[in-house]
């Protein structure tokens, strides 16, 4: 084999490793669950007193805790932001359960609590080392597809 058909060759090996790692990279990062998801502002209606338990409704695999921001959007028109331990207390990030034990000026069916909050998708990795490591493996697998193409065409 001459020397222009080899770096033919290594040239196609090349060109098929980097498309197979194109498309391999995206599937990998898609693969792995690291962030958390974001709800803003999602409205949830009260029974019109308290004490009461509300629940967020998108869970998946639980709240990341201390995310939330609870407010009560009453009927006239006003909006209290709620503290923790003051205004309500979290019965469950699994279930995104929080009990309103006070709330100024619940008084009537036509108010509503607002929820901002982040959660964990299906498949959330819950170790935040493993999340770091999870974070670099697309990095390392490109590098390891450079090198190897690297290595083929040099020969």
């Amino acid at each position: 084999m001459n020397k222009g058909a080899m770096v033919q060759d290594a040239i196609g090996i090349l060109v098929a490793v980097v498309v197979i790692g194109a498309v391999a990279v995206p599937v990998a990062i898609d693969a792995m669950v690291t962030d958390t998801q974001s709800v803003t502002n999602e409205t949830i209606s009260s029974g019109g007193s308290v004490p009461e338990v509300i629940t967020v409704s998108t869970v998946k695999d639980g709240l990341k805790e201390d995310s939330e921001t609870l407010y009560l959007n009453d009927s006239t028109g006003g909006i209290a932001k709620l503290t923790e331990s003051t205004n309500y207390t979290v019965v469950d990030y699994d279930t995104g359960e929080f009990n309103i034990t006070s709330a100024p000026n619940v008084s009537s069916t036509d108010d509503s609590y607002l929820a901002t909050y982040e959660y964990k998708p299906d498949g959330y990795i819950e170790s935040k080392m493993t999340r770091t490591i999870v974070d670099f493996v697309p990095l390392a697998l490109g590098l390891a597809i450079f090198v190897g193409a690297l290595s083929l065409v040099r020969g």
